[in-house]
């Protein structure tokens, strides 16, 4: 088991150790999806046809004059988007530059929906039925940090404890993918001989993870249909079609507030609650800091870990410096962070990190 309030806060490069696309990577395949071409006929797509059919989902009677509007709506801000999100550091970044526009934020969320699905199945969690756990090979994830969370997550534990795994920790997800959730089940389903997938996948759920983006979907299970909205499939599966549309209205861009939300106040008190910090993989970006600023004085002095890949040695007191203005930077419990209190794992990628800290974590 992890340290007793150890919350974990995550970001892209996280999901990077398992072949997603972030920032920059994320940024070019919307490019290119967000360009439909048509023959000569006008008729069908050459190009791009992945998102026209999501159009036609929507709008699916071409002999109706309003729903072949509505598509060359869709695709003309669509187009816009590919001409012009080069400039950008980040899809969200381009819908934060035309906020004015509602219609590049659905356009824009459909395409991330489109690409993380796709990414989904496309990364190390290649499968083909999500619900058998033999093309889930685990093997494929032992220099991943997700592996060795895993372990010191189940370290202690039996099986007549099982079902606190994780009660004593925190995530906040900065993306949309649901990797962790999806991994964890996988591994908890293979530690214990008696314990299925979708049983696993019920104790994943009381662990308190947040996404402050919100997320494309929760997973299936015996007890939640993949009929409802909200429930989709791990990956673009043949036998749980994306739901893009819903999940593009569940995905949120930094630029759009979450103040007085159930996942504010969840942040809010696991910043202010926990004993531990554990950035992997996470920019420091203004937009993000702000989220998890709690504006209360912390109670006492927390130990903070932070993967330092992309961080130069000169920006290191910086990112220290945000990390404490989180807190009240003048209480009594923050005077000495600093110095010992925040490690930055030099160069180091979410699995240093873990490997390297793994009894500074660890409770056992």
């Amino acid at each position: 088991m992890f340290k007793d309030k150890t919350v974990f806060i995550v970001g892209a490069g996280a999901s990077a150790e398992f072949g997603l696309p972030v920032g920059t990577m994320l940024r070019d395949t919307i490019r290119e999806s967000a360009f439909v071409e048509f023959d000569h006929h006008g008729r069908q797509p050459t190009r791009g046809r992945a998102l026209y059919e999501i159009l036609r989902e929507k709008f699916p009677n071409l002999e109706d004059r309003e729903d072949i509007n509505r598509i060359n709506e869709y695709l003309s801000h669509a187009r816009d988007i590919h001409d012009h999100i080069y400039t950008h550091p980040s899809i969200d970044n381009f819908i934060d530059s035309h906020n004015e526009n509602q219609m590049f934020s659905t356009v824009g969320k459909i395409l991330i929906s489109k690409e993380i699905f796709q990414a989904e199945k496309k990364s190390k969690f290649k499968f083909e039925d999500p619900n058998h756990l033999e093309v889930l090979k685990l093997r494929n994830f032992g220099e991943t940090w997700i592996d060795i969370f895993a372990r010191i997550l189940t370290e202690g534990v039996d099986s007549r404890s099982k079902n606190i795994i994780g009660s004593n920790i925190g995530i906040i997800c900065f993306n949309y993918d649901r990797c962790i959730q999806f991994y964890i089940a996988h591994f908890l389903s293979r530690f214990f001989v008696d314990l299925d997938y979708e049983s696993s996948l019920e104790i994943v759920d009381q662990i308190k993870i947040v996404h402050p983006y919100g997320s494309l979907g929760r997973l299936p299970t015996a007890s939640r249909s993949i009929q409802h909205d909200d429930v989709v499939g791990f990956g673009a599966s043949s036998i749980a079609r994306p739901k893009h549309w819903a999940s593009a209205s569940r995905i949120r861009t930094y630029s759009e507030t979450i103040d007085g939300t159930t996942e504010l106040n969840d942040i809010q008190d696991m910043m202010e609650a926990s004993n531990n910090l554990v950035f992997l993989g996470f920019g420091f970006h203004p937009q993000n800091m702000e989220l998890l600023k709690t504006n209360r004085s912390p109670t006492n002095s927390k130990e903070v870990w932070i993967t330092g890949m992309g961080i130069n040695r000169n920006e290191e007191n910086e990112i220290k410096r945000r990390v404490i203005d989180l807190y009240n930077p003048h209480s009594e419990a923050t005077k000495g962070w600093i110095g010992e209190m925040i490690h930055i794992e030099s160069g180091g990628s979410c699995f240093d990190l873990m490997q390297n800290n793994r009894r500074n974590l660890s409770a056992s």
